[in-house]
């Protein structure tokens, strides 16, 4: 099936620390003196605009007005600038400048709302003391933390104050970032000197209120005015969608029917408003929003989907606030995304936040999602009615233009555009598959032949089934009636006979088949009819034995379903395109039998195992064509858990997770199924499968659930930790999953005791980084790693992986003498500062043996350095040392 919204090109993942730090190094430069000496830091606001502090300026030119001289911080040539504005109050300085540095800050956050304690960066140009003079570094980074605002008596001066021991001279004007996302929220302005030690470390930062100020009418960025809404830690997961992967799309056409909602979406879009677009299922909201957000929003704007894949109804604590972003949120679950009234009154006060953050929101809802919330809608933001799905014959045109050009004048007959009015636009891609199937059929045939074979296969034979589905009347009952009435008797033709039960179970079978021969077909018919006579709420009559004799034989019965026998006793449908018209008739029309179907189409894959792909692509098929997810929850898991048919299940739920229309829906159950220890075997399948797609976070997410469970089926974790594994190990999602891994390291992020946090540190400890085991690199440094060290040390006892994953290490740290000598640090380092001595030591029979395979001393070694530190720390605890 072509998915209504096509498979979009995203990119996965945030920046890594590393990586960070790298972007912030592309908008920082250096001032230099009239002898073009480096004196002090710069950065860029935006193209063409430079901004640092006053005082750096005027230390360095006598005159401000004159030409100033500046380069990117890493080196470069001399670029010169003008001062556009200053604010000698508050140490600030605009430069303007016909020459770009490679990047300009993202986002501005106003300084008085940042929390106490927010961590901080600090990266410029540094001049430090050393025994023979000074050296001067090209840039320092460095972090703090940050202590709020402080106003001077007197003159009333605000600015805003950190402690930040690593600040040097020649870091004057260098940007403040807020560390989680690097959003400016101050500038660098000069330390704090004191005779005394009462302050040592701290800095003075110019607020960006200043600075918004001095901008005002010469440059325009985000800015976030408000605290946070929420934790960062409860955003939605969201994916990147590729814009000119978007605008490139060759299947996309705006037809007549969206004119009218389309200009009222352009229009909320401009006025800076919510735009909320409220459709039925089936005509195409997913592209309609897509494609809005290509082709109207800022060029700049990173196009976001966003995933409510966990909440319990939706929250405006859940949505992401970020600059310069165009955020893209489907609401279908029908349990899970019904908007409230407060929901719908928080999206009126976010509104003006994204507004400020140059930021845009667009919400696709269905209709009767929307019609239930009752919720009263203020200015900001702007509903939109999408009733109407494109032409579907201009639809189907479209994809084949695409596709299959050659078939464009054949579906433009007369016989087969009957098939294609009034479709929306899931049904008219569901066309476009069945018309390419046909071509596949005949394609050796010429044109006539493959426009009559396509009309067939579009037709749905209702007319024809109705007939072979109506009341069953046995003939003799037909005739003795018939005969009552003194009628002309006459024979109905075998076509136009409605079949009895058993018959209709022998259509049903060979429709599921190619050719069948006719014990088989006999078999399958008969398992199917017993399944429906078990479906029945009362008990079944008994069989009399003087009908088995009558009526037609097996060969009679096969003609009655349009069949005919063929040589070796196979048996074939007379007219192809019957069989899928009936596998859809059946299911569409008799729901309550579509538990017995599915019981018997699993049970012949556990008989027949070559036949587990076809029924499997037919039940996805059926599935997905009525996004029947409470099907697959309530009934096909207990069927697949019954006949021990897990594999199908998780083969239908992945595909179903790969359907734009029901990925919301599959996500959901995932999640629901991580906690059952049933099902987790299920979710783990699926979620591997999901890891290197675009849906990569959601499946991440499901696994961690699945590690977090308080109750899970043996092994479970195991497996967990091999995806793990299996995503840090493979070069095209390494860097992707040590960037979602690092965070949950950090002891705010509430998850560092979780298991699956465990697990994943177990996974990238020893893995490979340019060489180097990730436990040595300057990424894993910190107090929050060697915690999580010590941890994992602790669990060498009961993890075999843990011991594994520690051995990894050592080997891998062998190689080289530096190495090593770290490798022993850090071991030392964590188990004495967390207390995980003793387990080191009961470790060490195969730290011996891991030693005596790399000729290394391990036990010696760790054993002398920790004593080392154990008799420091001993002795600066001392009475004789009182500034301990």
């Amino acid at each position: 099936m072509i998915p209504l919204a096509r498979s979009n090109k995203v990119l996965k993942g945030e920046p890594t620390g590393a990586q960070q730090r790298e972007v912030h190094l592309h908008f920082l430069g250096c001032i230099l003196d009239a002898e073009e000496q480096p004196i002090g830091t710069c950065f860029q606001i935006a193209n063409g605009y430079i901004v640092s502090a006053l005082h750096v300026i005027e230390d360095a030119y006598q005159d401000v007005m004159s030409p100033i001289k500046y380069r990117p911080l890493r080196g470069g040539a001399p670029l010169l600038a003008y001062v556009a504005n200053i604010d000698e109050v508050h140490d600030l300085v605009i430069l303007r400048t016909d020459a770009y540095l490679d990047s300009s800050i993202t986002l501005m956050a106003m300084s008085e709302v940042q929390q106490l304690d927010m961590p901080i960066h600090i990266t410029g140009f540094a001049t430090l003391p050393e025994m023979d003079g000074v050296a001067e570094y090209d840039y320092q980074q460095t972090t703090g933390t940050w202590e709020g605002i402080a106003q001077q008596t007197g003159s009333g001066i605000v600015l805003a104050r950190a402690r930040a021991d690593g600040a040097v001279p020649g870091m004057s004007g260098c940007p403040v970032l807020r560390a989680h996302d690097g959003a400016l929220v101050g500038v660098l302005t000069s330390r704090y000197n004191s005779s005394d030690a009462w302050v040592s470390g701290r800095v003075w930062i110019s607020r960006t209120e200043d600075l918004e100020t001095l901008l005002h009418g010469i440059v325009s960025i985000p800015i976030e005015r408000q605290p946070a809404l929420a934790s960062r830690t409860k955003w939605l997961s969201s994916t990147t969608l590729d814009r000119n992967h978007l605008l490139e799309d060759p299947c996309f056409i705006k037809s007549s029917e969206w004119s009218e909602p389309w200009d009222d979406a352009v229009q909320a879009i401009e006025q800076g408003n919510i735009a909320i677009v409220s459709a039925p299922p089936g005509v195409g909201s997913t592209t309609f929003i897509q494609q809005l957000a290509a082709q109207h929003t800022k060029s700049d704007l990173q196009i976001t989907l966003l995933h409510p894949d966990e909440w319990n109804e939706p929250s405006i604590a859940a949505l992401p606030v970020q600059p310069r972003r165009a955020y893209l949120l489907e609401l279908n679950h029908p349990d899970h995304d019904r908007p409230s009234a407060h929901f719908v009154k928080g999206l009126s006060e976010i509104a003006s936040t994204y507004k400020n953050l140059e930021s845009t929101l667009i919400i696709a809802v269905v209709d009767e999602l929307w019609r239930g919330s009752k919720a009263k809608v203020a200015d900001s933001v702007s509903v939109v009615t999408l009733n109407q799905a494109p032409n579907s014959q201009e639809l189907v045109e479209k994809y084949l233009s695409v596709r299959a050009p050659l078939l464009l004048d054949v579906v433009r007959a007369e016989e087969i555009t009957t098939h294609l009015k009034g479709l929306n636009a899931l049904q008219a891609a569901q066309a476009v598959e069945h018309i390419l199937d046909a071509r596949e059929v005949v394609k050796d045939q010429d044109a006539d032949g493959i426009r009559a074979y396509i009309a067939e296969a579009l037709d749905d034979h209702v007319a024809l089934l109705d007939r072979l589905f109506d009341d069953y009347e046995p003939v003799q009952a037909q005739i003795t009636r018939r005969r009552r009435a003194e009628a002309l008797y006459k024979i109905r033709t075998e076509e136009q006979r409605p079949l009895a039960l058993s018959d209709r179970c022998l259509l049903i079978a060979l429709s599921f088949r190619d050719t069948v021969r006719i014990p088989q077909l006999e078999e399958d018919s008969r398992r199917l009819l017993e399944r429906l006579e078990a479906a029945k709420p009362q008990p079944t009559a008994s069989v009399d034995v003087g009908t088995l004799l009558s009526g037609p034989g097996i060969r009679g019965r096969i003609r009655r379903t349009t069949a005919e026998v063929g040589p070796g006793e196979t048996v074939i449908l007379r007219r192809p395109s019957l069989k899928s018209a009936v596998i859809h008739y059946v299911w569409d029309n008799y729901t309550e039998l579509r538990k017995p179907l599915a019981d018997w189409l699993i049970s012949l894959i556990k008989l027949d195992n070559t036949r587990t792909e076809a029924i499997c692509t037919w039940i996805s098929r059926l599935i997905r064509q009525n996004q029947d997810v409470a099907f697959m929850r309530t009934y096909l898991s207990d069927v697949c858990v019954k006949q021990e048919r897990p594999d199908v299940l998780s083969r239908l739920l992945y595909d179903a997770a790969q359907d734009p229309h029901m990925q919301r829906h599959s996500e959901r159950l995932l999640y629901d199924w991580a906690l059952k220890p049933e099902m987790q075997d299920v979710v783990i399948d699926v979620a591997e499968r999901l890891l290197p797609t675009d849906r990569g976070a959601i499946a991440l997410r499901r696994l961690r659930r699945v590690a977090d469970a308080p109750r899970s089926r043996p092994g479970a974790k195991e497996r967990v930790l091999n995806a793990f594994q299996n995503a840090a190990s493979d070069q095209s999602s390494r860097e992707w999953f040590l960037s979602e891994a690092r965070p949950w390291f950090v002891p705010r992020s509430m998850e560092t005791s979780a298991t699956s946090t465990k697990l994943a540190f177990i996974a990238i400890m020893h893995l490979e980084v340019d060489g180097i085991p990730w436990l040595l690199t300057p990424e894993s440094v910190g107090v929050d790693i060697n915690r999580m060290l010590a941890e994992t040390i602790s669990d060498l006892h009961v993890s075999q992986s843990a011991g594994a994953s520690l051995v990894a290490l050592l080997r891998k740290a062998a190689l080289s003498d530096e190495l090593y000598s770290r490798a022993i640090d850090r071991i030392t380092e964590a188990v004495v500062n967390h207390g995980a001595i003793q387990a080191i030591f009961n470790f060490s029979s195969t730290l011996a043996k891991t030693g005596e395979e790399i000729s290394r001393d391990v036990v010696g070694d760790v054993s002398s350095r920790m004593h080392a530190r154990l008799t420091l720390n001993s002795e600066s605890t001392s009475p004789a040392n009182p500034s301990a």
